[in-house]
């Protein structure tokens, strides 16, 4: 039997606007699920708050002293509208057994499969000049695997480039320079969602392929 879905709700104490764009959020991505029917508070419900919220927010600080009040008092029933959807979207997820409906829409999942450590991830010469082959143990629940490849560049961050894909337990990555730092991303790919988890492990390509 499937491990229960449990969603995250809570916002903690963070700034107004945040919140905002949170519920925003919630707000269109809610269109975008026709499984999500007759949710506690709809797409409108929710933009005609936030803008109501940013309205006293102007206000506010201007040293509106009842604007302050009133921007305050919505905080807290923007909060109810979060948690109400979170509660309703928890129950709906359990029900269609559907973890990634709650990462759309903006609330943090627990319970979704978890990925083998990247202790499974082996790099080893292709066969062909600028080849790495890449095997990897098999993660369940996965329908496919990506590998991304960055070059590792002193006092830059690592650019991901798409490497190769497919895949059951290994996959070559083409194009890659001798002697040479990559990044290696394991991406495995499930039915609804990416999990991009697995940290990236590094790799230096010999002198001479």
């Amino acid at each position: 039997m499937p491990r229960p879905i449990r969603v995250h709700k809570t916002l903690g104490k963070i700034p107004i606007l945040v919140k905002v764009a949170q519920n925003e959020n919630v707000a269109n991505k809610l269109l975008q699920y026709p499984q999500v029917v007759n949710p506690p508070h709809t797409t409108a419900d929710y933009l005609l708050l936030t803008a109501e919220v940013k309205d006293y927010y102007t206000q506010h600080l201007t040293g509106n002293h009842k604007a302050t009040l009133k921007m305050y008092e919505a905080d807290k029933k923007m909060a109810i509208f979060y948690y109400e959807t979170a509660q309703y979207i928890e129950l709906l997820a359990n029900q269609l057994l559907d973890s990634a409906l709650p990462i759309g829409v903006g609330f943090r999942v627990f319970a979704i499969p978890k990925t083998r450590s990247r202790k499974g991830l082996v790099v080893k010469d292709g066969a062909s000049a600028g080849d790495i082959l890449i095997e990897y143990s098999r993660i369940k629940g996965a329908l496919a695997y990506r590998v991304e490849v960055a070059e590792v560049v002193k006092g830059s961050d690592p650019q991901f480039r798409h490497g190769a894909a497919g895949g059951i337990t290994a996959m070559t990555v083409t194009g890659l320079k001798p002697d040479t730092k990559y990044m290696i991303h394991l991406v495995p790919i499930f039915s609804r969602y990416e999990d991009l988890t697995l940290a990236p492990i590094a790799f230096r390509t010999k002198e001479d392929f």
